[in-house]
């Protein structure tokens, strides 16, 4: 650009160029002045009242937007953190229906069929819908359509049969899940079915659910019971009971694996059953096949101990099998009632008359009490108490008896029985005389063979031969005790320095040196073969001088240890009895002797302890082993090399 040009572009632009203030003033009159040209005398302004409109629309979208903040607040928080029940009240509000359809009366053992159908009422779409179904107990399911979600291992085989994954479900759309089975259960009772439907709407990012049942009363049973027998006796008199069953059902129908039980009240003794009952119980019988107009009776013979009295129920139950459980089909109580004796008879073991558990190796302490509450004189009287099954796992030969009885067998077990030859006040009892009779006997150390559900039943029978002088043979029953024996669960803890063959485990001097370190190797080892056990746990605590040294071997479970507490635990969750398994653990620990220790044997470990629950009894089971030390005892090359040398 030449000099002329730039001198051109400089005059426009200075032309151009407004000065800010008189800009700025002649706008301002512009505004204030009037239709004549006058500007307003501005020295006596009145101030006048300002419109309202303005405010209130800026008030009104400053509450709008507070408003919008806390809602948005509120989702938040309600999506994050509302329980599930709260979601589902507030969510739901009759927009998804869930119903049950089925039978409301039927009789046991007849198909059901039951369907369950959705609906979706809301505006928008539901994602993640699932259906999960509890059933009643006496259902046993044939089929479902759609089939049920497989099971959680992949196995094609099973399925869980109680959840299904329905994917979505349009607004206005419906889906239906049907479930076909037999039902089981005793006439009078009432079936339920639970269904819970989970689902997401489309625009809310949260887990809602409605709930629906249904209920289905059994009218009848195609197996009838009747019972027919004494309604009222007295404590010394005997008790039949004729039971009698049939098929009655409608349909041709063949009823397999029935269980046929009968519960006895408290203080009853069975004497007899015909037929006898299945192997290893006293109320128990199995029918194999019962087809439809079959027939069966049984016969029960027992008495009451002289203590009982009052109203009392035998419960008669049938049962069918289905899998690994049995489903009650029919049920009657019988009542009778049961008018005092006067001779009182009671039974106790370690000082209690109710049912209890032992361990192998403890002893049964018994007490016999009798006493004459009545008004007669009676005489020649017998004591015995009976023992059943044949009790093989009792010591016999431990038998602590101050009054020497006599010991005898018949068919179900062994008996022990004191007349007046060994029981001076058995020939007389007087009115208000009490007796007593105290003896003890131990329960085997070694369970052998042994395994199943080990019990040992209890009873004790007074015979009266004259009552006053006249003959009257009474006979009154004490209260029967069932002990059931816990596993023979066993724990052993030992310390080695070298294995079977000789070879070297540990390491370090031995006997033990002071200032040098000496490694040896800590075994437990559990022993178990009558009843499966639960929840095991060996523990021990390391003493302050003893170091950790780790885990060495192990057959089963996990062992840890917590430096803090200097706590060494072996847990195991089951122990079947059926698996040939060596349960075993072995792990190391290491001491340094001081000066101070020299001649002296130390410990390597605390007490042992052993605690687990037996599966069969349910009892707890707890046992403790002494220190291990390095004496080891059960080493015999490193046995009597304890004692810390210089």
């Amino acid at each position: 650009m030449n000099q002329d040009n730039k001198n051109k572009n400089h005059n426009a632009n200075h032309n151009n160029y407004k000065i800010p203030g008189r800009e700025i003033r002649k706008d301002l009159e512009n505004i204030y002045e009037d239709d004549d040209g006058n500007l307003p005398d501005i020295s006596r302004l009145e101030p006048r009242k300002k419109k309202g409109v303005l405010q209130f629309l800026t008030k009104l979208a400053v509450i709008l937007l507070i408003l919008a903040g806390i809602a948005w607040a509120g989702y938040y928080v309600f999506n994050k953190y509302a329980p599930n029940q709260l979601k589902k009240v507030i969510g739901e509000g009759g927009e998804v229906e869930l119903t049950i359809e089925a039978q409301k009366e039927m009789s046991a053992g007849d198909q059901i069929k039951y369907l369950i159908k959705y609906k979706n009422h809301k505006k928008v779409d539901l994602k993640k819908i699932s259906l999960n179904v509890r059933y009643p107990s006496g259902l046993i399911i044939e089929s479902s359509n759609p089939e049920a979600d497989k099971a959680d291992d992949g196995s094609e085989s099973l399925v869980k049969e109680d959840n299904w994954s329905l994917g979505t479900l349009a607004r206005g759309a419906s889906g239906e899940v049907e479930i076909t089975g037999k039902l089981i259960g005793a006439q009078g009772t009432n079936a339920n079915i639970w269904a819970v439907l989970y689902y997401e709407p489309e625009n809310f990012a949260s887990q809602f659910q409605t709930e629906a049942s249904f209920s289905t009363t059994i009218e009848s049973s195609p197996f009838d019971i009747v019972v027919e027998g004494t309604k009222q006796l007295a404590t010394t008199d005997p008790v039949e009971l004729n039971i009698k069953y049939e098929n009655k059902s409608e349909k041709d129908e063949e009823l397999k694996d029935v269980l046929l039980e009968v519960i006895y009240p408290q203080g009853f003794v069975v004497e007899e059953t015909d037929p006898k009952t299945v192997e290893g119980s006293d109320n128990q019988w199995q029918i194999v096949s019962f087809k439809k107009g079959d027939k069966g009776e049984l016969k029960i013979k027992g008495k009451f101990s002289a203590n009982v009295t009052g109203g009392q129920d035998f419960t008669i139950k049938a049962s069918i099998k289905n899998q690994d459980k049995y489903l009650s089909i029919a049920e009657n109580i019988y009542s009778v009632a049961v008018v005092s004796g006067d001779l009182l008879t009671e039974l106790k073991i370690n000082g209690s008359k109710d049912d209890g558990m032992i361990d192998f190796g403890q002893t049964l302490n018994y007490s016999l009490t009798y006493e004459n509450s009545g008004k007669d004189v009676l005489k020649n009287l017998t004591a015995t108490v009976f023992f059943t099954p044949s009790a093989e796992f009792i010591e016999w030969t431990t038998l602590v008896d101050r009054y020497d009885g006599l010991l005898d067998e018949f068919e179900a077990g062994k008996s022990i029985s004191w007349t007046e030859k060994e029981v001076p006040n058995l020939e007389e009892l007087r009115p208000g005389d009490k007796g007593v009779i105290d003896f003890s006997v131990k329960i085997s150390s070694n369970a052998g063979k042994l395994s199943g559900d080990l019990s040992l039943r209890t009873v004790a029978s007074i015979k009266t031969q004259y009552v006053n002088k006249e003959e009257m043979n009474i006979e009154n029953r004490s209260n029967a005790i069932t002990t059931k024996i816990n596993s023979n669960l066993a724990l052993v803890a030992y310390g080695q320095y070298f294995d079977v063959s000789g070879s070297s485990i540990g390491s370090g001097p031995i006997p033990p040196k002071v200032g040098q370190t000496t490694y040896y190797a800590i075994v437990w080892q559990l022993d178990n073969s009558v009843h499966e056990v639960r929840d095991v746990v060996v523990s021990t605590i390391l003493p302050e001088k003893v170091k950790w040294g780790g885990k060495k071997d192990i057959s089963a479970g996990d062992i840890s240890y917590d430096p803090s507490s200097r706590k060494v635990t072996w847990k195991i969750n089951r122990m079947p009895v059926n698996l040939d398994l060596k349960y075993k653990v072995i792990f190391d620990v290491s001491i340094a002797p001081e000066n101070t220790d020299v001649k002296k044997i130390l410990a390597l470990t605390g007490d042992n302890q052993l605690s687990a629950v037996d599966q069969t009894t349910g009892s707890k089971i707890s046992q403790a082993q002494g220190a291990i030390t390095t004496d080891l005892t059960s080493d015999p090359l490193a046995k009597d090399k304890g004692l810390v040398v210089e």
